[in-house]
């Protein structure tokens, strides 16, 4: 007992010590930036590590978690056939996309790797060149990479209020399947059509220029239905107007259903209406919807509520969720990851139980470098963090990819920095434009590398450099 409360006290200050630090920098960046109040957009993308303070659970070992509920086995329905894929149902739409029956659909979730549409904006290019599709999936209503992103042009008005579920909701209100819900402002709701969102097509890659089909996603009000909410569209200069008035939890609107390389919306809605955001796509093809949430550790995504993920799944009707992450758990004195593998355990159940049949993927996080002892080297914690990422994948019966092999192992990210061209940024951690068409690449070969029909499939490696960055 004695030991057990000198382990919690030690805890209390390991926290403590943290808002310490945190507090000092924030500070530190207050006085760099002037003064002025600072937001998201003030830090730069690419940091050594995400920046945000480590979740609660991770400032405790495996010790602390005795007397708590512990990670219930997954049932032998959940888990992978003996002998047959974990991705064989991903495989059956990749057929239908193929032949042009249907859909094939992934929601590829991560933190900062994959923001601004990094990898996903590539393997989505390459997938589509082969299976077809036109469109980038699911865009927010607003997004922190609006001007980084290269797969769709997007701009807003500064009237919407964002919830993330990296930080408490203080709404009643849930978050969509982004994590993330969006209000309209007190005072922008008195004026009808000044909240507005704006979206146009670019050509860096072929499939994403064209806008086919355009599906809004909105939530319900509390006291419930009103005939008053409305959107007007704007598209190819014609304007039509489509109510909001749904009471599920999740409401979706067809708000174009013909070729515009350029939409806008003005909403007419309350404060308290939550909208969450839009899908471009066509009727047949692969569609890739990034999910990014930077700073995330990936165990928020229990944060997503159940209802959510469900009739969100009934829209979208998903093949195919990748879970990568990792970044956020990186502690470079830490040699257990106990708390991680629970964590991220019960991420994977809570999507099996309310998106069943989707195949899940967990792609491990790749070579991070740090100084230890004066020399730059790969993390201690990274071939840790991997391991624990496969043990998750192997009790749940999911998919599982170890990227940090596929970059080249251990040191690989000193090598991607110092390539030429460079293939990652100086932080040692994140890969540049070049470096995400290379992940892209390597997520994109494995998943091909069971698929049946694999003999009429071009070569990984061509696709994408085929539709190398323009700049």
């Amino acid at each position: 007992m004695f030991e057990s409360n000198r382990m919690r006290s030690n805890h209390l200050l390991q926290g403590f010590m943290i808002l310490l630090i945190s507090t000092g920098m924030v500070l530190t960046l207050q006085a760099i930036f002037g003064g002025k109040q600072m937001s998201l957009d003030d830090i730069p993308a690419w940091t050594a590590i995400d920046t945000v303070v480590p979740q609660m659970e991770e400032l405790y070992t495996d010790d602390s978690l005795e007397g708590e509920e512990k990670w219930d086995a997954v049932e032998k329905s959940d888990q992978a056939t003996p002998g047959k894929s974990p991705l064989s149902g991903f495989y059956t739409a990749l057929d239908r996309a193929k032949n042009k029956t249907g859909k094939a659909r992934i929601a590829y979730f991560g933190d900062s790797m994959i923001e601004g549409d990094l990898i996903t904006q590539s393997l989505r290019n390459d997938l589509q060149q082969i299976f077809g599709g036109e469109g980038v999936g699911f865009v927010p209503i607003v997004s922190q990479t609006y001007g980084f992103r290269q797969s769709i042009k997007h701009r807003f008005s500064g009237d919407w209020k964002q919830y993330s579920f990296l930080t408490p909701n203080p709404t009643k209100h849930e978050f969509g399947i982004s994590g993330e819900l969006f209000l309209t402002e007190h005072q922008a709701a008195k004026m009808p059509g000044k909240t507005w969102v704006k979206y146009w097509g670019e050509d860096i890659y072929p499939t994403t220029q064209i806008f086919h089909k355009i599906r809004l996603f909105y939530g319900k009000q509390p006291m419930g239905n009103s005939s008053d909410n409305f959107v007007l569209v704007t598209i190819n200069e014609e304007k039509d107007t489509f109510p909001l008035n749904e009471t599920k939890t999740v409401n979706e609107v067809t708000i174009g259903d013909t070729k515009t390389a350029e939409i806008r919306l003005n909403f007419n809605i309350p404060e308290d209406l939550p909208v969450y955001g839009l899908s471009f796509e066509d009727s047949v093809g692969i569609y890739v919807d990034n999910f990014s949430s930077r700073g995330n550790s990936g165990m928020n995504l229990t944060k997503i509520p159940a209802t959510t993920l469900q009739e969100f799944h009934e829209h979208l009707d998903y093949d195919l969720i990748v879970l990568q992450f990792g970044l956020n758990v990186i502690m470079s004195n830490k040699t257990d990851y106990k708390f991680y593998e629970n964590g991220m355990k019960k991420v994977v159940k809570h999507f099996q139980e309310n998106m069943p049949g989707v195949d899940i993927l967990m792609v491990s996080v790749g070579d991070k470098s740090s100084v230890i002892n004066g020399v730059r080297q790969t993390d201690p914690s990274i071939p840790l963090i991997v391991a624990a990422q496969r043990k998750v994948a192997d009790e749940t019966g999911i998919a599982f990819l170890d990227l940090y092999s596929g970059m080249g192992g251990r040191n690989s990210m000193i090598k991607w920095v110092n390539s030429n061209p460079s293939l990652a940024q100086k932080d040692y951690t994140h890969p540049n434009r070049r470096g995400a068409v290379e992940v892209s690449n390597i997520v994109k070969e494995y998943l091909l590398s069971e698929y049946p029909s694999r003999e009429s499939v071009p070569k990984p490696s061509t696709l994408a450099e085929s539709f190398l960055l323009k700049k």
